[in-house]
């Protein structure tokens, strides 16, 4: 166990749409001393057990399923589901899949946090990941949430309370950080959601993705963190 406390990554539910932005501030607050873990999901490793499976299928058959047109979106999932039957405590997969597709399974990530020995968690999300890590915060290991880009609002849906609702009930400190740019809400564009006083708001320029972050908004926002941290491992 840590004394300083460790701060548990929850990304987005695609493995593939990872942010060189969030990844470089998460590197830089390791280097300084931040105990760092990430969390996937069964569900996402499972995905990406049978994507590895397929592709090496497909190299030792010499087949491409961008070259070939037969192969298509819904014969790439049957084959995937053909090989998923190798792998018997993974065949809830595609039900666990579906429930994942709007954010992070509260219940695995409960899990997963009871078992870390860590006593002083403070979690880092992005995007989809904190809605589920909204939903942890009442936790005894958790004492704080930052969470990159809060998908309040899908740009092309309407109004989804349940990503919202239970964010005026927050009670421990939470900090998310919201692009001016971010297509699942700028700060101006929340200011209709009732929020907890536990919850920060820091905007920064930037889009959803969290990309290219400018040098100077990069520190500025580096420092903002590690003194956020900082009050979080005084709390544990």
């Amino acid at each position: 166990m840590t004394k300083g406390g460790t701060l548990l990554v929850i990304g987005r539910n695609n493995r593939n749409k990872k942010s060189r932005g969030i990844a470089s501030l998460i590197e830089k607050l390791n280097e300084a001393g931040v105990p760092v873990r990430f969390y996937e999901s069964k569900t996402t490793a499972t995905g990406a057990l049978l994507e590895e499976r397929f592709q090496m299928l497909m190299h030792r058959i010499s087949f491409s399923c961008e070259k070939d047109y037969f192969l298509s979106k819904l014969a790439r999932r049957m084959i995937k589901a053909a090989l998923l039957l190798c792998y018997p405590n993974r065949w809830a997969y595609y039900f666990y899949r579906a429930q994942e597709r709007h954010h992070t399974s509260t219940r695995e990530l409960i899990g997963f946090i009871r078992k870390l020995e860590d006593k002083n968690i403070t979690l880092l999300t992005h995007s989809a990941g904190g809605i589920a890590g909204s939903r942890v915060e009442h936790l005894e290991k958790v004492n704080g949430h930052i969470c990159f880009g809060y998908p309040f609002k899908h740009p092309l849906n309407r109004e989804e309370p349940r990503r919202t609702r239970h964010l005026e009930h927050v009670k421990k400190p939470f900090l998310i950080v919201q692009g001016n740019q971010d297509e699942y809400g700028s700060k101006k564009s929340t200011s209709c959601y009732t929020l907890s006083p536990a919850i920060t708001l820091r905007p920064i320029d930037a889009t959803h993705d969290y990309e290219d972050i400018p040098a100077a908004e990069f520190e500025a926002l580096f420092i903002d963190i590690q003194a956020f941290l900082g009050q979080r491992r005084q709390l544990g």
